[in-house]
């Protein structure tokens, strides 16, 4: 979420999400409450073909009696366990 003069305005701050792939290039911002503090980064889905771009974050408030967080998905692969046969490529339909 890309934050504006509005939204700092109304209550929120920021954290800066970071690239790893990328030395941990700032990669954008996203908003979250006021007084609360936290880190995160942009991950790439490497499951799927369109390789999408997803932020991945841990933020608290300040008394750390809450907090949020969006954990990385995990792509799948499997294997037939038979040499003859060609193992399933993709992700898993969970």
């Amino acid at each position: 979420m890309l934050v504006s003069g509005r939204s700092m305005a109304a209550g929120f701050g920021v954290i800066t999400l970071t690239d790893p792939a990328l030395g941990g290039m700032a990669a954008g911002q996203m908003a979250i409450p006021a007084g609360w503090a936290g880190h995160g980064i942009v991950a790439v889905d490497s499951c799927h073909v369109s390789q999408a771009k997803y932020p991945v974050f841990r933020i608290h408030s300040a008394d750390g009696k809450m907090s949020a967080q969006a954990l990385q998905s995990y792509g799948w692969t499997w294997d037939t366990g038979n040499p003859g046969l060609k193992a399933a490529s993709g992700c898993l339909p969970l």
